[in-house]
């Protein structure tokens, strides 16, 4: 067991006791420069592959690089490593202090400094295991165990403590692709791609001063003898912040849940999927472009997104160019009249949903459906549309308007909001003035639909209040409490409740602890799902073209429903209006939220619950 001074002393970048130090100047070119003594370089010179590593940070750009290595004797080092300002031969330089270890810090084992290090990177348990070659429930255990040894009670204190305290260990075990958000992860990928780069038997090795500095060539495809098999690398372009957090988070989950399924059943061909995340604002245009070319960068085999591109056909400019298959889970008109009007540029463009043309469409149905049953009988037949600037937002088109009129309902109002910091004030004194039979929220942001619902339970009237997508995401319930209960909502792609989609929300509950949200986890699963046919089928996934033919020939049943995109607009298909076959499409669904339990009503052939009048009618 560690000592006490060494457990009260586990950040690496303190002292650690009675463990002496060394040290040594490592520049960008490989140069080791001695520092009070030659024991550092000498450490350093007995050791390359930790001097690599140390290059690498100062090539990520890094300015210290805190983690555990195992020395070639076989013991352990907590190593430091702080860029220095210039002034050593006016190179660029780290200053590496080595700090040996009697035994890891907390009495962690080597297995369990990698299962910690995957975990600070934000790996559920199924994708640690898939990561070492090991079963979810081993993994669950030592887990347990870690957190246990931390005294932590979250896998989120866990995490935050080890990258505090530099208690990650190099190299990533199963690689660093899917820690890429943490500077161990992005080191990691650089040396594996230094070493692939030297290993290539058409070029001679590199030398040390070019080993990082130097283009990355193309990624080979095919694995050599001997060697690991390169991993097959989808880059995610997801909102982990901001004001559509939550439902980042949900599209995260669910393509790292289809991931490391795939990676348990052996991969593609033996090649497991990696994932490189990016966090990015969706109403940044800036970040959103530096992030494309981020990936761009980093060669990926293809891209999943959600609602990232706000319907800008430059936003598509280095992906075009690169051409990479692009899937984005949109669910908009406009783009996908960009891909069938710009098919040569945006062959490789993928909207996995279908449209938000027939959203008002399928409001106007489920109402007349209501009615029809004797579920409902409305007090009139006048409709109010709140909807916002945001891309998607605006439903009271032309086409909408008829749709409402032809059904014989008269659209009373329609208000037009902002997409965040809303004052509902104005619109609710409206609504309760006019009390229209129904009102259809086309506000797209959980948290502002979730103080609409709060404000207008308050003081109801007798209205059915219709979402359109929002209440999708977990949050929404959670933000609007007991004022949500009887709030219906409908969605153009949303998570069947059938054998498939009632297994996949179990999986998803067992390795994050929650139900998954009814749209995005589903559908991010189902892109993966895509992607990964596509490439089984190629056999090469850097044949981008040929990998998009496929994605047009598949027909894929998935957890949001049926998915075939080999037509020009190159996206989804909704049942009933672009497809009278269910099988062929994604149904338009209307889900009601009762008891915090989202269940569907309509229409009938999926649903899983039955219309209720909302708890604040009069009667």
């Amino acid at each position: 067991m560690p000592s006490d001074a060494l457990r009260a002393s586990a950040t690496v970048a303190g002292s650690l006791g009675e463990l002496p130090a060394i040290a040594a100047y490592l520049t960008r070119s490989g140069q080791l420069i001695e520092h009070n003594d030659g024991r550092g370089r000498r450490a350093l010179e007995h050791d390359p592959a930790l001097a690599r590593h140390v290059e690498a940070m100062l090539a990520c750009a890094l300015d210290e690089l805190r983690f555990l290595w195992r020395a070639p004797d076989g013991g352990w080092v907590a190593v430091v490593a702080q860029r220095v300002a210039a002034t050593l031969q006016h190179e660029e330089a780290a200053l590496v202090e080595l700090h040996p270890l009697a035994v890891l810090p907390y009495g962690l084992t080597p297995r369990e400094a990698e299962v910690l290090t995957l975990l600070a990177g934000g790996l559920g348990n199924a994708e640690v295991a898939a990561h070492l070659g090991t079963s979810a429930r081993t993994t669950s255990t030592q887990v347990a165990t870690i957190l246990a040894k931390l005294d932590q009670v979250t896998r989120a204190g866990a995490a935050s403590m080890a990258v505090e305290q530099g208690l990650l260990r190099l190299p990533v075990a199963g690689g660093g692709h899917a820690i890429a958000r943490l500077a161990i992860g992005q080191v990691d990928i650089v040396v594996r791609r230094a070493q692939a780069r030297a290993a290539a038997p058409a070029s001679a090795p590199a030398p040390a001063s070019a080993a990082f500095a130097a283009p990355e060539a193309p990624a080979e495809t095919r694995p050599r003898r001997g060697s690991r098999p390169r991993p097959l690398l989808i880059g995610g372009l997801l909102p982990l912040s901001g004001p559509m957090g939550a439902d980042g988070r949900e599209m995260q989950n669910g393509s790292r849940l289809a991931i490391a399924e795939i990676n348990a059943r052996g991969g593609i061909a033996g090649r497991p999927i990696e994932q490189l995340v990016v966090d990015v604002d969706i109403d940044d245009r800036h970040a959103i472009d530096a992030a494309v070319r981020r990936l761009v960068d980093a060669e990926v085999d293809a891209i999943t997104t959600g609602y990232t591109f706000a319907e800008d056909p430059t936003r598509y400019d280095a992906v075009a160019a690169y051409g990479c298959p692009l899937l984005t889970t949109e669910t908009s008109e406009v783009q996908a009249e960009l891909v069938r009007s710009d098919r040569s540029r945006l062959a490789q463009v993928f909207q996995v949903g279908p449209t938000e043309s027939h959203y008002v469409a399928g409001f106007v149905r489920f109402l007349d459906d209501l009615v029809a049953a004797g579920s409902w009988r409305p007090a009139n037949r006048r409709l109010a549309i709140v909807e916002t600037p945001m891309p998607g937002g605006h439903v009271s088109t032309p086409e909408a308007i008829d749709a409402i009129e032809q059904a014989g309902w008269k659209l009373d109002t329609v208000h037009s909001v902002g997409g965040y910091e809303v004052d509902w004030t104005t619109v609710l004194t409206q609504i309760r003035a006019t009390a229209p039979a129904a009102v259809m929220l086309a506000h797209f942001v959980p948290g502002e639909a979730a103080e609409f619902q709060r404000a207008f339970v308050a003081d109801p009237t007798d209205t059915l209040i219709y979402g359109v997508y929002a209440q999708s995401v977990p949050e929404y319930a959670q933000l609007a409490g007991a004022a949500a209960d009887g709030v219906l909502w409908g969605t153009v792609t949303g998570s069947y409740s059938d054998r498939i989609g009632e297994a996949f929300a179990r999986q998803y509950e067992a390795v994050y602890g929650v139900r998954p949200g009814r749209s995005q986890a589903g559908l991010s699963y189902d892109q993966v799902s895509l992607l990964s046919l596509a490439w089984a089928r190629v056999g090469n996934p850097r044949a981008f073209d040929a990998v998009g033919d496929e994605l047009r020939r598949i027909a894929h049943r998935g957890i949001n429903g049926t998915y075939v995109l080999g037509h020009e607009r190159q996206c989804g298909l909704n049942y009933p209006y672009d497809t009278p076959d269910p099988s062929l499409g994604q149904a338009h669904l209307v889900f009601q939220l009762r008891d915090g339990v989202n269940r569907i009503v309509h229409p009938t052939l999926y649903a899983d619950g039955a219309f209720a009048l909302p708890p604040w009618f009069s009667s």
